[in-house]
Order: structure tokens, then sequence, then C-alpha cells
């Protein structure tokens, strides 16, 4: 990720898995909801940008917004419903940007990486229709679809974290791919559909 002069959101991490370098993940789902975390608070100053891009590099989906206010903290971008959905076996990158310099647009801290879309196969979809949300979280993870584990356990935690095995599902997700610094971070409700500028 580059920096940029932007030393108070040089901390921006995605909730990805990482490995040489390469940030990526699976998903299931046709329309991901993506998260990271926010090292600062945002302000109307601060604008984010947020490109997904097919392997031609055609915008699947971009917008660029402010939420004033936004604590710092860990946030999701879901992917619209009225976005074209993701194909299956279909790699795409993605790209967030915080411009963080008003006075220097072109200065930003980003984090970047690709997400690829696959298919449960039908003795993974069995099990996880009888499976409890963490069950389910469980299962996701080993087979090495991040995305959904991810997204399923942060909601889970967002309105559990009191419950251990919760707790405990929460810590030892984010330690399997190296972001326990970020198990205690509060979470911010940022970005919602109204403060999107839509797609192009």
């Amino acid at each position: 990720a580059s920096r940029g002069s932007c030393r108070q959101f040089e901390a921006l991490t995605a909730l990805v898995p990482a490995k040489n370098g390469i940030v990526w993940g699976k998903t299931t789902s046709d329309r991901p909801t993506f998260w990271f975390y926010l090292p600062n608070q945002l302000t109307a100053q601060t604008q984010i940008e947020f490109a997904l891009q097919d392997a031609a590099d055609n915008y699947v989906y971009h917008t660029r917004f402010t939420a004033p206010g936004t604590q710092s903290g860990l946030i999701n971008l879901p992917i619209p419903a009225n976005i074209k959905s993701l194909e299956v076996g279909k790699t795409y990158s993605w790209t967030l940007s915080v411009y963080c310099a008003p006075a220097k647009p072109s200065n930003s801290v980003f984090v970047k990486g690709t997400i690829q879309r696959v298919s449960l196969d039908a003795a993974l979809q069995n099990r996880l229709q009888g499976a409890t949300p963490i069950e389910q979280v469980n299962l996701y993870a080993a087979n090495g679809i991040w995305f959904e584990a991810l997204n399923i356990l942060a909601n889970l935690y967002r309105t559990h974290s009191d419950q251990k095995s919760v707790a405990n599902a929460w810590v030892s997700l984010l330690q399997q791919v190296n972001l326990a610094n970020l198990t205690q971070m509060p979470f911010a409700p940022c970005c919602t559909p109204e403060q999107r500028t839509g797609n192009r």
C-alpha cells in the first residue's frame, strides 16, 4: 500500500488475508461486503474512494464520498444491490483510497487487493444449511472463503461481543490472517448508501 504523506491514515488496513505481499480472498456473494480498519476520524474534507474492477480494468463499481464524523474503527463497504453481480470464477481487483490532504488532492493512502467469486459445492452447501453462525464461519474459513467468514462473524461480534464463544471466534479468525492487532478495535458506522455518489 502506498502511504503518501498522510500520517494519520498510514495504518489503513483491509481485513483480508495477505500472503507474500498479495492481498487476496474468495467470496460466494454476487455483491460482497468489504471491511477495513480506518485509523483516524473522517472529516467533511476527507474523501473516500472505492473502486472494484474486472480483469480488463473496467469499473464494476466506483464511488467517491465523504462520511464526516465517522470515528476511527472498523468500517464496512457493501456493494449496492443495483450494481452488476460478480461472476463465478472471475477475479476482480479493488482499491480503497483515503484522500487525506485537501490541499494536495493527489496525496492519498490506499489499500488494494483482489477478490474471486467461487461457487459452493453441494456438500458444503448442505453443511452450511444446518449450521449455527459460528459453525458457518468455521466452515467458510476452512474452505478459504474469507469474505463470508469475516462478514458473518463481524456482524455477530458487533452485536454479541459479550458472548465468550463469539469473542473467541473473532480473535481466532483475525489471528489466522495476522490481524490480531485489530481484534479490540471498535466498529464505526460509516458509508451508508445515502452517502454514496454511485457508480460510473
